[in-house]
């Protein structure tokens, strides 16, 4: 959505005192809170008339984005600048400050080194000045959602959690491909599943639930993509605001197996564990989960798979929490087999009753 900001139209005339009007403009935006792309803000400005190009770059760790637009015409840059300085691109944040450039070389510095670029092309025309704006007044849904959106927002966490443990609950509904923990607010992360079917699964399972103690939600937001972070600063614990997981063996809807087995069951107090080396027993892997800290279970059934290289079972936890608090902290956790050979990659999941189907797990090396 385009939220109108509070404060611009007084500040408008102030701001371009002695510059001469033309057909580029200089904008920042600031408090960034969703991803901020050329594609996206060629789309908002382009209702005041044809864009030529976009550039884009991110500046104090994603604090701020300074952009510049070519225009075709002075006029719609006027038109721009006029409609859009001092709104907000998404509603409460993404502030846009709109002016004439004081310094032409910063601009063209700007087009040689950016972050994100976009130049016209024939498969992506204008719109007439003034679409989707008949009434004259500012526009309604410059941006809106996209009807099968893979991005969702995970708000509420705390200092336990980072990227790879998030992952570690997320993949249990569907590929996930790139999570980044916002930078001003550290109990928020957008994560970008693999297809809309991943992240309507995990909106429709995992919001509200309780992890560590405190209630997170999860939904979808109206964002095509989360964007690569080239340089992902630290979190509390150490470990990357940003990991990308395209293409990891940690994923499980990458075979045509993964994407046939029912995962995806609402969080209970039952977690379903497979591939655990057949070497190994209750004991073990009981040590392995207290070695981790997670709070305190017990195995009820464990047998071999039906290919005889794994085994399968369930895990018993005090209470729902618990048990999504075990499986955050051991979900892909390595486990030696006592044979010496390659550790396996430990798989849970959550249990839709105490008596599934057990011995479908198949063997998944590190």
């Amino acid at each position: 959505m385009f939220a109108p900001g509070n404060d611009g139209i007084a500040k408008k005339r102030r701001l371009d005192e002695g510059v001469t009007p033309n057909s580029t403009l200089f904008f920042t935006i600031t408090d960034p809170l969703y991803p901020i792309t050329a594609e996206v803000v060629r789309s908002i400005f382009a209702h005041s008339g044809t864009v030529r190009r976009v550039a884009l770059r991110v500046v104090g760790r994603g604090a701020e984005v300074h952009g510049a637009i070519e225009f075709e015409s002075g006029a719609s840059a006027g038109r721009a600048k006029e409609r859009l300085h001092g709104a907000n691109i998404y509603p409460g944040c993404c502030v846009l400050q709109v002016k004439y450039p004081e310094d032409q070389q910063a601009i063209l510095d700007l087009y040689k080194n950016n972050n994100d670029c976009w130049e016209l092309t024939a498969a992506y025309p204008s719109p007439p000045p003034g679409a989707g704006n008949a009434s004259g007044g500012q526009p309604q849904a410059l941006l809106p959602a996209p009807q099968n959106g893979t991005v969702l927002m995970i708000a509420g966490m705390r200092g336990k959690m980072n990227a790879q443990k998030l992952f570690n609950l997320l993949c249990v509904f569907g590929n996930v491909l790139r999570i980044q923990f916002m930078k001003k607010q550290e109990c928020c992360a957008l994560v970008q599943m693999e297809d809309a079917l991943g992240a309507e699964r995990a909106a429709g399972r995992l919001n509200g639930v309780i992890l560590f103690g405190f209630e997170v939600n999860v939904n979808l937001m109206p964002i095509p993509y989360v964007p690569e972070v080239k340089e992902p600063w630290k979190l509390a614990d150490g470990s990357p605001s940003y990991l990308n997981f395209l293409g990891s063996n940690k994923n499980r809807y990458n075979s045509r197996e993964g994407r046939s087995r029912d995962w995806h069951f609402a969080p209970s107090r039952v977690l379903y564990f497979y591939n655990v080396p057949r070497t190994l027993n209750q004991e073990d892997l009981l040590s392995m989960l207290q070695e981790q800290a997670i709070p305190k279970a017990s195995v009820t059934q464990m047998q071999e798979s039906k290919s005889k290289l794994c085994k399968t079972g369930l895990i018993e936890f005090r209470n729902v929490a618990e048990a999504v608090e075990a499986l955050v902290v051991s979900n892909n956790a390595l486990m030696q087999p006592k044979s010496g050979h390659e550790p396996f990659i430990l798989k849970l999941s959550f249990s839709k009753d105490t008596t599934p189907e057990l011995g479908v797990g198949e063997d998944q090396r590190h």
